[in-house]
């Protein structure tokens, strides 16, 4: 078959990014043919690099040799909005068999399938100030985008909905009443062969560096682990990075932990592996992190999870069962008992430790590559009144 995959850029890699370079992979060495739209030209030699991970699709589709630099960011919105939709449409037009939107939680339609990675915008209430994408102005332009996603939804054919997580699925199926496919990504690390006993007492978080990342608790529950414990962030950063940097350090100072807290600004891939092999305890700070590829890649290197009870790495990762796979927190000082607790006891850390790497290996690519194209290859056997 020809398949379009739809995705904004490229620019940026994070989990999204990731299933995309998997999804194209998959389908060429399945026979597929795969035209990649994007809004901006990809160096897909760069992608390689920072994923550590080699796939070209056949074809290519852009709307833009490189994003336009506007530094209003109400026109950079509407530019992204008009571009985005734009190659959803020229890609459901475009005589392929199967079109695919990778950026669900924007606009989840036109396309035969939408994959869903994150908390879907249309259930973040402007209203209420709730900005977590950081999107400018959204207090205003929250009510003209609703306006918009219902007028797609009746213009245009229902996609499929697939979503990275139940608990994703849930707050999906709650406010669309949509039923969707939970096809969990593929998390393959090179860090999980490294030897669990040689573990330091670091605590590590790996994030983008922005405000719906939650990163600004790290100095508050470093403060209330004593010792010689290292608390490191690593992260990619944008334009909007500087704020967030800011705080995190004054709040360091604050806490006075600015000498065991060290923040290590857009790493390389090898920079990230090694420090999952250092690291003894994986710290997420995001509530409604959807699934959190990091957090499994972490287990992958023996890494013991600390996360929000709420969120997909509870509900789905750790399946909400405390101190099997890792451990959850409801607030500051639990998280820090828990770090405490792990770095204690030598026996309890190697023991969940182990579990955790071998409960990482149900997010592998060979199971992700099985649903993804068993999903694909039977979309035009299935009943058109199920599309």
């Amino acid at each position: 078959m020809k398949i379009g995959l739809v995705h904004p850029s490229l620019k940026t890699i994070g989990g999204a990014e990731a299933v995309f370079l998997e999804m194209i992979k998959a389908l060429q060495e399945s026979g597929h043919t795969v035209t990649a739209y994007t809004i901006d030209r990809v160096d897909w030699k760069k992608a390689g690099r920072d994923l550590r991970y080699h796939a070209v699709p056949e074809n290519e589709y852009h709307v833009f040799q490189q994003l336009p630099s506007i530094k209003n960011p109400f026109v950079n919105l509407l530019l992204f909005a008009y571009s985005y939709l734009r190659l959803l449409f020229v890609a459901k037009r475009s005589g392929d068999d199967l079109s695919i939107n990778n950026y669900g939680e924007i606009f989840p339609s036109i396309a035969d399938f939408s994959y869903i990675h994150s908390v879907p915008l249309i259930t973040i209430d402007g209203k209420n100030g709730e900005n977590p994408y950081q999107i400018p102005f959204w207090r205003i332009t929250s009510r003209s985008y609703a306006l918009l996603y219902q007028i797609l939804e009746k213009i245009t054919e229902p996609s499929i909905i697939i979503t990275n997580s139940r608990y994703n699925a849930e707050i999906i199926k709650r406010h669309s009443r949509k039923a969707p496919l939970v096809l969990y990504p593929p998390v393959n690390s090179v860090t999980k062969d490294c030897d669990i006993s040689k573990k330091e007492n670091v605590i590590l978080t790996v994030s983008r560096i922005n405000s719906k990342k939650n990163l600004s608790i790290i100095p508050e529950i470093a403060e209330r682990v004593e010792g010689e414990v290292k608390f490191v962030i690593m992260g990619k950063t944008d334009e909007r990075s500087m704020a967030i940097l800011k705080d995190i350090q004054e709040s360091s100072r604050k806490h006075r932990v600015a000498d065991r807290l060290n923040i290590v600004l857009d790493p390389d891939r090898g920079e990230i592996e090694e420090a999952f092999r250092r690291a003894s305890v994986y710290l997420s700070t995001q509530p409604t992190e959807a699934f959190g590829m990091a957090v499994v890649e972490a287990m992958a290197a023996g890494c013991i999870p600390v996360v929000p009870r709420d969120g997909g790495p509870w509900f789905d990762v750790l399946d909400r069962r405390q101190g099997e796979f890792g451990f959850s927190f409801t607030d500051l000082e639990q998280a820090a008992e828990l770090i405490r607790r792990i770095l204690s006891d030598e026996d309890l850390r190697i023991e969940i430790s182990e579990r955790a790497r071998r409960r990482s290996l149900e997010y592998c690519s060979e199971r992700f590559r099985e649903r993804f194209l068993s999903l694909v290859e039977g979309f035009h056997e299935r009943p058109s009144a199920s599309r």
